[in-house]
């Protein structure tokens, strides 16, 4: 259910931009440098505590990390609602508050911490920019 111009970034690299403030070669250079960064960043929180189970024995993630890092900048830079962006994307409002726990240490610094952050976007507009590619199966 993860809209195609998440999927695909390059099929319509205005619209994705607009959604998470990256090109998609941006985005493909960030999801390089930060995969690595990611799974250490895993490593030292899973290795924090004893543990019943070995790390990686639980269950799998549903979406890949390109999609969850995709989707969390469209959170920070686009800013919807958590409970819409669930249900534009298919993830779960869980989902995205674990994911956004999980990625802020390997996430560039938001754009305005600073200052003033960007306006919230209105669905209208965030679906807007998300309607022109057909979905993929």
């Amino acid at each position: 259910m993860i809209p195609a111009v998440l999927r695909r970034p390059h099929a319509a690299p205005q619209q994705f931009q607009a959604l998470t403030g990256l090109s998609p070669a941006e985005f493909e250079a960030l999801v390089r440098r930060t995969a690595p960064l990611y799974r250490l960043s895993e490593v030292q929180r899973l290795g924090q505590r004893s543990r019943r189970r070995a790390p990686g024995a639980g269950r799998k993630f549903e979406h890949p990390f390109a999609e969850r890092l995709a989707v969390q900048l469209i959170l920070r830079h686009a800013r919807p609602t958590q409970k819409l962006l669930s249900r534009i994307t298919g993830f779960t409002e869980s989902t995205l508050s674990r994911d956004a726990r999980r990625l802020a240490p390997v996430l560039p610094p938001l754009p305005g911490a600073e200052g003033a952050r960007p306006p919230l976007r209105s669905a209208r507009e965030l679906l807007g920019l998300l309607t022109p590619l057909p979905e993929v199966s």
